[in-house]
């Protein structure tokens, strides 16, 4: 037993303690509830219990009330648009009451329902395949010698010849042919291209030739490098994104396309080099196209009779292919020098100057110095017009016919427009020849097919080698419509390619680069023991063919170079000399005199031929141009309508 000292304070007086902690905890709870209040907030700065919160709510509402009252909205007027659209609607064409132009025509119709907007995904079937162009038809050529300012042509500019610039005399071959547009785009169609890409646009063309060799095959195909003639459009690589398939150079490939699309006609047909002298330049003779026939001859070229008496062994003939007795080395092609119609594309020819053998200018020379000019000039512009515009072309060679000062060179290429334009004129009145291509229309101004209306497309080689023989083919280059879209084709692949290459033509047939030089065979000549020959050697020479003559024998080499007249004028308006190149290359590797030959006649109207026995003068040589061993007639060459047409320049020349 415990006693009571043993217990502490704490322990003995525990329940007052714990009672007054109660009564302090109450009086707390009384003072926050009764005297401070725990539900005040505050409102409008200033803590409100909930009596004194309603009605400072309340004051602040009427005080709202009161100030809304007291005030009065700004009133903004609203335009009557209904009435202005009827006035705009009855007023005339230039805006006032009863004005004497008829009223404007209210919209009585829709215009047809919106044009919806194509999304990737609604191009196109996601298997459409790449259509390979279609190869253009069987090429044409034409060849010339021309002296031209040789700019280059660039898109959207215009040539500007004669500023500091010498003209320049080269050979050029022109390639033509029809592409089948509308066919390009059935096949595109009928290999699911959407209606709004199956357009065709053509980028360029691509042309390759074969050189014909001296036994007679062709060499292998090689590329010709275009003309600086021929403009080009810079085509960038489409760049696309592997992962999300973007095209991330979409700006350049756009402005690329819109080139192409605005200069289709040039990239179709482009132009060839300002002219100044020689050949004009002429479409190619594509169907609808072709050059007119001249008129047979009487007399055809003689052939050689095999001789009684036996003779020395002879140099091997020409291989099948080669040139025909009494052909120039090269053969074939258009004679250089000749007139001819010139359905070139506007822009393709410059303003001529003074034509070979006149001097611009000069003491006493003035006026026929301006006729000449005046006649370059209609031969040159009725030239053009022929393939647009035959009743402009027909009359044009006609003011030049009717010219007094006009030379034999003028009149014989003015009738040969007059014939060339009277036959386009008769196409037109029968309704099978193209239509007049006047206007100002871009599409109007193609040269077509006149049965399928094609387009023609050509390519220009001026990188040729004067008196060699090619032959071409061609391929078409076309924009790809699907380029970038790799959503809509069937092998993404054909989406990186912003070109497509066509296939390739049929050959052409064998053209002759138009030669620099000819010769022709005018007979024997008495020197010393051994056979010669005398032989007239035509030269182009700065837009004006010279001539000169020249004793050969066996081995020698034809021509050489001699001080000659030349198409320039001095102060006396005479013409000036200078040392001219007359070197053919070609080589005599035999002369016989007095050989038997046939020459062909037409023996009265029945149309048929005879044959009358005469000797002639053969010479044979080696061509350098194609190594083929060919031989000329004096008796042929007597009558030669080249022969002539070069020596009729020439007398223009010195003259």
């Amino acid at each position: 037993m415990s006693q009571k000292g043993s217990l502490s304070f704490i322990e003995l007086h525990v329940e007052k303690l714990v009672l007054g902690l109660a009564g302090a905890l109450l009086l707390g709870l009384v003072v926050y509830f009764f005297v401070i209040g725990p539900n005040k907030v505050e409102f409008g700065g200033t803590t409100l219990g909930p009596g004194a919160l309603d009605e400072a709510i309340l004051q602040r509402a009427q005080d709202l009330k009161r100030t809304f009252a007291s005030k009065k909205a700004e009133e903004t007027p609203v335009p009557n648009y209904s009435q202005q659209l009827s006035q705009k609607l009855n007023e005339g064409v230039l805006g006032v009451e009863n004005a004497l132009v008829p009223r404007a025509l209210r919209v009585t119709a829709a215009f047809g329902p919106p044009l919806p907007v194509f999304a990737e995904e609604q191009q196109g079937p996601d298997d459409v395949v790449v259509v390979t162009p279609l190869p253009p038809s069987q090429p044409v050529v034409r060849t010339g010698i021309s002296l031209v300012y040789r700019q280059p042509a660039v898109l959207g500019e215009r040539r500007q010849p004669g500023l500091g610039d010498e003209p320049e005399g080269l050979s050029w071959v022109t390639v033509a042919a029809y592409f089948p547009r509308s066919q390009q785009s059935n096949a595109m169609l009928s290999a699911g291209y959407a209606g709004y890409l199956s357009k065709v646009f053509v980028v360029g063309t691509d042309v390759q030739r074969q050189e014909l060799r001296a036994d007679g095959t062709y060499g292998e195909w090689e590329d010709v490098s275009a003309s600086k003639a021929m403009p080009t459009v810079d085509v960038p690589t489409p760049v696309i994104d592997d992962r999300t398939g973007a095209v991330l150079n979409q700006a350049e490939l756009d402005r690329a396309f819109e080139q192409i699309r605005a200069y289709q006609d040039t990239l179709l047909q482009p132009a060839f080099y300002e002219w100044k002298g020689g050949d004009p330049w002429q479409v190619p003779p594509l169907r609808g196209h072709e050059d007119i026939e001249e008129e047979e001859v009487e007399a055809d070229r003689p052939t050689p009779k095999e001789p009684d008496r036996p003779r020395p062994p002879q140099p091997p003939r020409p291989p099948p292919g080669g040139t025909p007795p009494g052909q120039r080395p090269g053969g074939g092609g258009l004679p250089p020098g000749g007139g001819g119609w010139a359905g070139g594309p506007p822009g393709g020819f410059g303003p001529p100057g003074a034509p070979p053998g006149q001097r611009p200018g000069g003491p006493g020379g003035d006026n026929k110095a301006a006729a000449r000019r005046e006649i370059a000039k209609a031969l040159s512009d009725a030239s053009k017009a022929l393939a647009k515009n035959p009743q402009e072309s027909l009359r044009l060679a006609q003011s030049v016919l009717s010219n007094p000062h006009k030379t034999k060179s003028d009149e014989r290429r003015a009738n040969e427009i007059v014939k060339k334009a009277e036959k386009a004129i008769q196409k037109q009145t029968e309704g099978t020849g193209p239509r007049p291509r006047g206007g100002t229309t871009t599409e109007g101004t193609l040269v077509v097919d006149p049965e399928t209306s094609e387009p023609a497309v050509w390519f220009h080689d001026d990188a040729v080698t004067p008196g060699k023989t090619y032959r071409y083919r061609m391929r078409v280059k076309l924009w790809n419509r699907y380029v970038g879209r790799m959503q809509s084709l069937k092998d993404p692949a054909q989406a990186r390619q912003a070109v497509l290459v066509g296939d390739w033509s049929l050959p052409s047939d064998p053209v002759t680069v138009a030669p620099r030089t000819h010769f022709f065979v005018r007979g024997p000549r008495p020197r010393g023991t051994e056979p010669t020959a005398s032989v007239d050697v035509f030269t182009w020479h700065e837009g004006a063919w010279l001539k000169e003559s020249f004793d050969v024998q066996v081995g020698d080499v034809i021509g050489g170079r001699r001080e000659t007249r030349i198409a320039e004028r001095d102060e006396d308006n005479k013409p000036k000399k200078a040392t001219v190149d007359f070197n053919t290359d070609a080589v005599v590797l035999d002369i016989r005199l007095d050989e038997p030959t046939l020459q062909r006649r037409l023996a009265g109207k029945s149309g048929e031929f005879a044959y009358t026995p005469r000797p002639s003068l053969v010479l044979v040589y080696l061509d350098p141009a194609d190594g083929q061993v060919k031989e000329r007639l004096a008796v042929a060459d007597l009558n030669d309508r080249l022969y002539k047409k070069l020596n009729d320049e020439y007398k223009e020349v010195i003259e």
